[in-house]
């Protein structure tokens, strides 16, 4: 079953769903339709299983981050690169929201880690304690998703490292000369 899912995300991340045959995804993983079909009922089944486990990829990452050992700031720096690492890759599975795939516990999850991950901000002073957790949420999907309006989802190909760090000092400090 693994090989089938890891012929099916390296097809699905390349082509697409619509461009990959299952008759692909089976000469991929070393393995027969009748194989393939019998683990997964359909091409749209396996796509979902391929979806759920690229969450999954992504909610560890965000749980090894937070749980490291840098500072708030740090953390934030290496959130925004995986969260919009996370962005390209959901536009590669044509897919607007990839958390409508996990389920309650995994969502439990990432809720926990965002709290964890807000509690240290402000604990650190970081965070202005008014703000909620949602207003945070939104600011930093607003940063993040406009990185990706102005650069588009290969940003990687034209905005190097130094801008993004420029862009996450102007996150923290604004554009106001203290």
């Amino acid at each position: 079953m693994e090989k089938i899912l890891d012929a099916a995300t390296g097809l699905f991340e390349k082509y697409g769903f619509d461009k990959v045959s299952v008759d692909e995804i089976a000469e991929r993983a070393n393995t027969s339709k009748a194989t393939l079909y019998k683990y997964f009922e359909s091409k749209d089944n396996l796509y979902l299983e391929v979806l759920k486990r690229v969450m999954v990829y992504f909610i560890d990452e965000y749980e090894k981050v937070i749980h490291g050992s840098c500072d708030f700031k740090c953390k934030l720096t290496q959130l925004i690169k995986l969260k919009i690492k996370e962005c390209r890759c959901t536009k590669k599975y044509d897919v607007t929201n990839m958390y409508q795939f996990l389920n309650h516990e995994q969502l439990d999850k990432m809720n926990k880690l965002t709290d964890l991950f807000h509690t240290q901000g402000r604990e650190e002073g970081y965070i202005d304690e008014t703000l909620s957790d949602e207003d945070l949420y939104d600011y930093l999907e607003i940063v993040i998703y406009g990185i990706i309006h102005k650069y588009g989802y290969n940003y990687s190909d034209c905005i190097n490292e130094h801008k993004i760090e420029l862009i996450i000092h102007l996150v923290y400090d604004g554009l106001l000369k203290r």
